[in-house]
């Protein structure tokens, strides 16, 4: 059996507009909106999982760190900085801006959110002293 936590969590006004037009309990809406919002990430990753290369994927990590993404930066953030990133980045993954900018840029706003996702479960595991390989970041 799933083991269940009751939280105190704290909303933007907005988001608890959202989350209270779906009617019903309150604990019960949130739970669902964020089922439903995993089971999209989870589905948007797995279409792009073979889109880039490992390192593609490196660079991608490599400009994410120490981002702290929001909401609202999410569409077009990894792909700005990419194309702000000096070629030395470029060249330390083996990546051709070009190639790699054209992937980006091809993604849509939920396949953005799938990669961002995945980069922040990718460093917050190097964080806590794991190694995952890159590889295996859209998996």
């Amino acid at each position: 059996m799933a083991m269940s936590k009751r939280i105190q969590v704290w909303f933007p006004e907005e988001i608890l507009k959202q989350i209270t037009a779906r009617g019903g309990d309150l604990s019960e809406s949130i739970r669902e909106s964020l089922t439903r919002y995993y089971a999209l990430i989870n589905y948007e990753r797995k279409q792009i999982s073979g889109l880039f290369t490992p390192g593609e994927l490196g660079m991608i990590c490599d400009m994410s760190n120490g981002t702290y993404w929001t909401g609202g930066m999410i569409p077009l953030g990894i792909l700005a900085n990419c194309e702000d990133a000096e070629q030395m980045y470029y060249d330390k993954w083996e990546t051709d801006r070009d190639e790699l900018l054209a992937k980006l840029r091809s993604l849509n706003v939920t396949q953005e959110h799938a990669l961002v996702d995945a980069c922040e479960r990718w460093w917050q595991a190097v964080g806590h002293g794991f190694n995952p390989p890159i590889n295996q970041l859209l998996q």
